[in-house]
């Protein structure tokens, strides 16, 4: 599902909440995009667990990684209303920062807008003491200058490969952006999930399996 904020009440309140309006967002100076502090992660849990997931009220095993490679539709809740998912969210051993959707067939202006708001609300979770790994992502080849900003250098990091091989094509940008994510953050580590890729750094990576694929072909 592709989404840009909610338009009204609940789009001000966010831009509010994030620090869009108030001055306390801290951007890159050339870019404009929100800044996330890096991590150098040593320990690891075994599994990821989905936002939505993550979010109920059985789920009480906090020794995983939160992620957001779902429809946005599936996590929009934490944009309307962060602070009521923060005390939660604290308690998982890492975070990945939101992965709301940047189609390549989006105007450039609403990928760049999406991206924002990603970093913004990873940027807010970490002011609030959750542990926010930066998830790196990216479209067409004119959103490098933006996408790869506001991240460190040296640290770890999460890509997502679901999908990429869909098509000659996404695959294709793909391999395009993931070379330029090397080249531009130099990570020490790779958190990924979805299918491993011919030629990755897979000396530095480290696997997850898509549970939800995984149920659906085995039950469990």
């Amino acid at each position: 599902m592709r989404t840009i904020l909610h338009p009204g009440r609940d789009r001000q309140r966010t831009a509010l909440m994030l620090g869009f309006q108030t001055g306390d967002l801290r951007v890159d100076n050339q870019t404009k995009v929100p800044i996330i502090e890096g991590y150098h992660v040593a320990d690891l849990p075994a599994r990821m667990i989905a936002f939505n997931e993550a979010m109920s009220a059985s789920q009480t095993d906090f020794d995983a990684i939160v992620h957001f490679y779902v429809s946005d539709d599936r996590f929009m809740r934490l944009f309307r209303e962060p602070e009521k998912y923060v005390p939660k969210l604290k308690q998982f051993k890492y975070v990945l920062s939101p992965d709301m959707s940047q189609f390549v067939e989006m105007p450039s202006y609403s990928r760049y807008a999406n991206n924002c708001h990603n970093k913004a609300m990873a940027q807010y979770l970490q002011r609030q003491g959750v542990k926010i790994i930066a998830n790196v992502t990216w479209s067409l080849p004119d959103s490098y200058e933006y996408c790869f900003a506001g991240i460190p250098k040296g640290t770890t990091i999460a890509i997502n490969s679901n999908g990429v091989n869909a098509s000659s094509d996404s695959k294709y940008l793909w391999y395009r952006g993931y070379e330029e994510a090397l080249r531009q953050l130099q990570p020490t580590r790779i958190i990924r999930y979805g299918q491993k890729m011919p030629g990755e750094r897979e000396d530095i990576s480290i696997y997850y399996d898509n549970n939800y694929i995984r149920r659906m072909r085995h039950g469990s």
